[in-house]
């Protein structure tokens, strides 16, 4: 197979693009001040308690298999997980209910994961037990979390509440 040389004008291109639409884009956020920083922030709180701000997908039922075994006597999600091992050093794990409420997560999308290599072997089982991880974890924290599994569902929450869940 014969590799294929890019034309010099794709590589100017390129550079062009870099120079011209991202570093414009990202160096006022590099060099602002405290008090700009502070100004963006707010901005951003503002327009967050205005539109609904939900992540997509979320992998915290899965490390709570591998890391705790589906126990949920030892995750304590309501505490700062950036302080407790295992959570701590894992760099697939960025969530706590400190963190959702900080970030103003109005929902989150949390994955019944069951790997490609359960294929054939235990995959309904995996994501039997993701589902159920899940009902038990919204069932610990009602007072700040609601399963909701339709879409309506979950926008009419988000309309009513307008808190972290």
């Amino acid at each position: 197979m014969k590799s294929r040389k890019l034309p010099k004008g794709f590589v100017l291109c390129g550079l062009n693009c870099l120079t011209f639409v991202y570093f414009p884009l990202v160096l006022p956020i590099l060099i602002c001040s405290a008090n700009d920083f502070d100004y963006r922030l707010q901005r951003v709180r503002n327009v967050l308690k205005e539109v609904p701000l939900i992540d997509g997908h979320n992998d915290l039922p899965w490390n709570i298999r591998k890391f705790l075994k589906n126990q949920l006597k030892d995750f304590h999600f309501g505490g700062d997980l950036r302080q407790i091992q295992p959570w701590s050093s894992s760099a697939w794990s960025h969530t706590d209910l400190r963190r959702l409420k900080e970030g103003m997560v109005s929902a989150q999308f949390w994955s019944a994961y069951a790997p490609c290599s359960s294929q054939h072997l235990d995959a309904v089982q995996l994501t039997l037990e993701q589902i159920d991880l899940i009902r038990r974890l919204v069932n610990l924290y009602p007072h700040h979390m609601t399963l909701v599994t339709t879409a309506s569902g979950k926008l009419c929450y988000i309309l009513l509440n307008n808190s972290t869940n």
